[in-house]
């Protein structure tokens, strides 16, 4: 027991240390650079004007351990569309130490050793459960604020206003996240940022369908031309049909989905009722080795079955 204890901690010291020498190296470079543009002064601002216009916002392509962990990952970006303030590897880091937390629980009830990677993986997958939760809360809320953002904005395009002029106002007008997000954008394009560029970022930051859908509408007017006040009020029509098509679906598949929250909930129910009941006929599955087995293979085929009825009950329109 106490090897066990002491393995897990000392792999768990490693990996932390690691982790530090990690985003040691991912967050330095940045600022330097930034500085050193700055002292470069006007005679590079001169010689960027007279090269080809490149993207102001250009993704930095990373590579190994920097582009696994950098600010420009994967994990960078789902943590930011969840609005969620940590680094991915302090994310990471978190996970992991949950995850060795929840593993010593079946060492310390001296069960066998075959059960630790069950609970170390509940713990590890658990904060992405919450962050993926989050983000479907925070994009839902910035697509209901996006009903509102549009007709404002149309209304500013047809009193004279010009197009950051009118995006300003919205920004102003409506309340976060949406609202912190188009003032993000509206600095960047202030600070040089091309149009599209920065619109395009927006719509990576956030990650909504209906955000994106107005994105790609306003990078096209903006290429091809034409009336952009009726193009958002095209935009705006479409977005209310797809919102009252989901509510259409979420009504149908009401029965369904409480179908599949009783079942899942039934079987800890009934080993609550039978722990009540006869708690030496329950407990033979946490203190016999095939009682635990039985008992980890019940919880596998539990979570896998939740899994499977949120996928079908999952209808994108």
């Amino acid at each position: 027991m106490l090897e066990a204890l002491a393995a897990l901690l000392g792999g768990l010291t490693v990996f932390c240390g690691a982790l530090g020498v990690t985003a040691a190296l991912a967050g330095t470079g940045s600022l330097e650079q930034r500085i050193v543009r700055m002292r470069e002064g006007a005679p590079e601002r001169v010689q960027r004007r007279q090269q080809r216009r490149r993207p102001v916002l250009k993704a930095r392509g990373g590579t190994g351990v920097r582009g696994w962990w950098g600010p420009d990952s994967a994990l960078a970006l789902e943590l930011q569309q969840a609005g969620v303030s940590l680094r991915p590897v302090e994310y990471v880091l978190m996970r992991v130490v949950l995850g060795l937390v929840l593993a010593v629980v079946p060492l310390l009830l001296r069960a066998p050793i075959f059960l630790v990677p069950v609970p170390f993986l509940i713990g590890y997958h658990l904060p992405r459960l919450l962050v993926q939760q989050q983000r479907k809360k925070r994009q839902a809320r910035i697509e209901a604020q996006l009903l509102e953002a549009l007709p404002m904005l149309t209304s500013g395009l047809r009193a004279g206003y010009g197009f950051l002029q009118a995006l300003d106002f919205v920004a102003r007008r409506v309340g976060d996240p949406l609202g912190w997000e188009l003032g993000l954008t509206i600095q960047e394009m202030q600070l040089g940022a091309d149009v599209d560029d920065a619109l395009t970022a927006l719509s990576r930051r956030v990650g909504s369908p209906d955000l994106d859908l107005v994105v790609t509408a306003l990078i096209i007017q903006r290429r091809v031309g034409g009336n952009l006040a009726e193009l958002l009020t095209m935009v705006e029509r479409t977005m209310r049909e797809r919102v009252r098509l989901r509510g259409e679906i979420k009504a149908l598949t009401g029965q369904q989905r409480m179908s599949a929250i009783i079942i899942g909930s039934l079987p800890f129910f009934l080993a609550a009722v039978l722990m009540l009941v006869n708690p030496s006929y329950v407990g033979m599955l946490f203190t016999k080795t095939a009682g635990q087995i039985m008992l980890g293979g019940a919880l596998a085929m539990e979570m896998l079955g939740l899994y499977f009825l949120r996928r079908i009950l999952d209808i994108e329109v």
